[in-house]
């Protein structure tokens, strides 16, 4: 997706698609629940800085962010559905600051929102099945009285149970090929990790090579150039993280990395 600046964030009219944006972390609010009649939902403010502009988004039905982000950078970004793009959008917040109202981003559920600095993508809650089963829904307004839960968790360490494996990739609930039912093994020592981190490396290199013969592909149809390095950052994650999220990196050749260094 085309990255737009912080300039043109607050140029766009409420309700007006942003593709996506991306910024460093500068200060978290607190992450709030609450219950409607559509169900359960969350909802945390970001703070975030590019270029030296200063942009708040609101996260909705997300997992809670702590501080430990702060000065990563954070993208968000729409997806292409049947309905066009969905995710993100330009709102007027609630608030007025210095006598003017403050455009912010608003994003929904289905959103796609990564952590760049760790390439971690930032979930939808699945404590909130209710909201996220109806995509594109939008997070609804912090009523008056909402307040932030007495405990709030600190952090969102990822779960010790295996990945599920969604059905373009898996079938008839069978993992992918290499990969055992328990899902990837953990690293016992350093050349387990070295492996490891090989096969992250392998499946990244993968990925750039899908995202860039898409961009040929969008190239040749629209024009050199048109295909901008923003859009192809966005591809490689796109294709990057879910795949190693589903686990598609176990059992991947490795040998790449063992060949010598080239004598002068």
């Amino acid at each position: 997706m085309n990255i737009i600046s912080a300039a043109d964030v607050y140029k766009r009219h409420p309700g007006e698609t942003i593709s996506a944006f991306q910024g460093v972390i500068t200060k978290l609010g607190k992450w709030l629940t609450g219950t409607n009649d559509r169900g359960a939902w969350s909802l945390q403010e970001v703070w975030l800085n590019e270029n030296g502009t200063a942009v708040i988004a609101k996260l909705g039905n997300r997992e809670a962010l702590n501080a430990s982000m702060i000065g990563q950078t954070l993208y968000m970004g729409c997806i292409a559905g049947n309905r066009g793009l969905t995710g993100c959008y330009a709102k007027d917040d609630d608030r007025v600051i210095r006598n003017q109202t403050t455009r912010i981003i608003s994003t929904t559920d289905t959103a796609e929102v990564v952590n760049m600095t760790t390439n971690t993508p930032i979930k939808s809650s699945n404590t909130f099945s209710t909201v996220s089963s109806q995509p594109g829904t939008a997070v609804p307004s912090i009523p008056p009285t909402a307040t932030a839960p007495s405990q709030q968790p600190q952090s969102h360490p990822a779960p010790s149970v295996a990945p599920s494996y969604p059905a373009s990739v898996a079938t008839a609930a069978a993992p992918p090929p290499g990969l055992s039912p328990a899902g990837p093994q953990p690293c016992h020592n350093i050349q387990d990790v070295k492996r490891r981190l090989q096969e992250y490396g392998v499946l990244y290199m993968m990925a750039a090579g899908v995202a860039t013969k898409c961009q040929q592909l969008f190239e040749e149809r629209n024009g050199q150039g048109s295909y901008t390095p923003e859009m192809l950052q966005a591809a490689i994650s796109s294709f990057y993280i879910p795949a190693r999220e589903s686990g598609l990196y176990v059992g991947l050749p490795t040998d790449c990395f063992n060949e010598a260094p080239p004598q002068n």
